[in-house]
């Protein structure tokens, strides 16, 4: 993450066979991701693609994880709630990257990680059941992803991995618990200012 020269020299022919992964996390087929050639549904990445990262820079693909799902738990976040410009559906471990707008709580922190999970509450969120295949693009660093215009997103280095709850060396992951009282008082601050 973060313009590092690896996933510049990279080549996807150096990538073996990817196992799938336990359907925590992952991209729903329509979810749509930025690259540099427009906006492109996930179920329409490949290997060696370019993809628009959060530090402004381009990242390839050096790995896909592709896992069908039957009924699976799942958060549909409708357009608007967390800067998505369309409905966004997700796994119910999938984590988002979230502006903490100067919470007292998380004073070193200007964002935090929240499962989707955690979104269940709030307004226009509801959990539904999934049937589709998600996808995980794997990179050289775990990186953050623009997905359907304004949502931020994590997704694994290949190293670590689909489908497991997110490590990460750059952003603070809340819990569970953590996130839901985050994300109410996130919407009381925001309710506040308009």
């Amino acid at each position: 993450m973060f313009l590092k020269d690896f996933t510049r020299t990279a080549t996807p022919a150096s990538i073996t066979t990817i196992l799938p992964a336990p359907a925590m996390t992952g991209l729903s087929r329509g979810c749509l991701v930025d690259t540099p050639k427009g906006w492109v549904a996930a179920a329409d990445l490949r290997i060696g693609m370019r993809v628009h990262s959060l530090d402004g820079g381009e990242v390839m693909i050096l790995g896909l994880d592709r896992t069908p799902v039957v009924n699976h738990p799942a958060v549909l976040i409708a357009g608007g709630v967390a800067g998505n410009c369309a409905d966004l559906l997700m796994p119910l471990g999938q984590h988002l990257l979230v502006d903490t707008l100067d919470d007292p709580t998380y004073p070193d922190a200007e964002v935090v990680l929240v499962p989707a999970e955690a979104w269940l509450g709030q307004p226009g969120v509801c959990e539904i059941t999934l049937t589709d295949e998600l996808t995980t693009p794997l990179f050289a660093d775990e990186e953050i992803l623009w997905i359907n215009s304004g949502t931020l997103t994590h997704c694994p280095s290949l190293a670590f991995g689909a489908g497991l709850v997110p490590d990460s060396a750059f952003f603070d992951r809340l819990s569970l618990d953590a996130a839901r009282i985050f994300l109410a008082r996130r919407a009381a601050r925001l309710a506040a200012y308009a």
